[in-house]
């Protein structure tokens, strides 16, 4: 980092304030430039350099300091950078042209699928990071200043008949845990209070330091990632009592246990077998479990979900039997040092070798 007064140059430590030199004292956001987010990235790449795209702890902290009075941005960009969106375009450096474009529209349509986000908004957020890396093949429209925009965000209205079973059931019952109010629930073995009828998407994502979350008997419906990125998670324990969904030593599963909805990232083991009753492999079930080595899926199994097992970097191998007949995307993104063991000609064998995944016949 070198500082544009002072001349200094030192690495900032992760997690100090890095908004002024600390040689000097100067502010090292009174740069040159604009106060679109896009310009700001490009500020915070001039003070630190490219590399800190590969950092996500710092880039995290940098964005936190530079977007302190920007909420709406903030939380944007905070879901990039818990995606891994800026080193992923780091990574496209040595890579020009139509391969580039491609890659990136990749990563766009990646990043609006998993949190149901308009495209236009996912090329804006992924736009911000490739503009700062100039890519000049990239296009994305302007958007307003951030004083100009709106407050609240644009949603598609709810049926009639919607409202009126949420006006029934808020007389009734807490209603939906959001994010929001999931940030005041605190400590590491989270209780969810009586009285919640859904967790909503996204609830818990991102939250570290939590070792366990309990869901009670009243919650109906858990929104898809409502727990992801919950870096030290160990276990999800579920009301017996609960009618929809039920807990197997720890992991989320539906109540019948058809469905393996969520397998906590900081979980102890590390081989793990599908339950022999278990269908379906849910989506992003298995993302980022660092601890996990080994699977066995069950003869059972027909589905595996889109990213199911994305970012599982220490994930090595995988059998997968003839019986699955539907691989979703990006399953097996980022989990380098893996080999699926399958049989030939079936259709996990005809997956890995549509996306250059490594194989082992069986």
């Amino acid at each position: 980092m070198v500082c544009k007064n002072c001349g200094a140059q030192w690495t900032p430590t992760s997690g100090r304030n890095i908004s002024s030199c600390s040689f000097c004292g100067a502010d090292l956001r009174m740069l040159p430039g604009g106060t679109e987010p896009g310009d700001i990235i490009k500020t915070i790449v001039t003070v630190f350099g490219e590399g800190i795209f590969t950092d996500s702890r710092r880039l995290m902290s940098a964005i936190a300091d530079y977007f302190s009075k920007d909420e709406r941005s903030l939380s944007r960009l905070r879901l990039a950078v818990n995606e891994n969106i800026p080193a992923k375009l780091y990574e496209l450096r040595s890579v020009g042209g139509k391969e580039r474009e491609r890659r990136i529209e990749q990563i766009t349509s990646q990043l609006s699928e998993l949190y149901s986000i308009s495209q236009q908004a996912a090329n804006e957020m992924v736009g911000w990071f490739a503009e700062a890396l100039n890519y000049k093949d990239v296009r994305i429209k302007p958007t307003e200043p951030i004083a100009a925009r709106p407050q609240t965000v644009q949603t598609t209205p709810e049926p009639q008949w919607r409202r009126a079973v949420q006006t029934r059931t808020s007389k009734m019952s807490r209603g939906t845990l959001t994010k929001k109010k999931a940030m005041a629930l605190k400590g590491e073995n989270i209780i969810i209070p009586k009285g919640y009828t859904a967790i909503s998407h996204n609830s818990f994502y991102g939250r570290s330091g939590i070792m366990s979350i309990t869901v009670p008997e009243s919650v109906k419906s858990i929104a898809g990632k409502a727990f992801g990125a919950c870096s030290d998670l160990r276990k999800i324990i579920v009301d017996k009592n609960n009618k929809n969904y039920r807990d197997v030593d720890g992991i989320l599963f539906d109540k019948d246990a058809k469905i393996l909805i969520k397998y906590p990232e900081n979980y102890w083991r590390g081989l793990y077998q599908i339950p022999h009753i278990t269908e379906e492999i849910g989506e992003c079930s298995f993302r980022t479990s660092r601890n996990l080595t080994h699977v066995i899926v069950s003869e059972s199994v027909v589905s595996i979900g889109n990213s199911a097992f994305a970012l599982c970097t220490n994930l090595t191998s995988i059998i997968i039997p003839a019986n699955v007949k539907h691989i979703g995307r990006w399953v097996f993104e980022y989990c380098n040092n893996l080999t699926v063991s399958c049989a030939e000609n079936s259709h996990a064998f005809r997956y890995c070798v549509e996306n250059g995944i490594r194989t082992e016949i069986i």
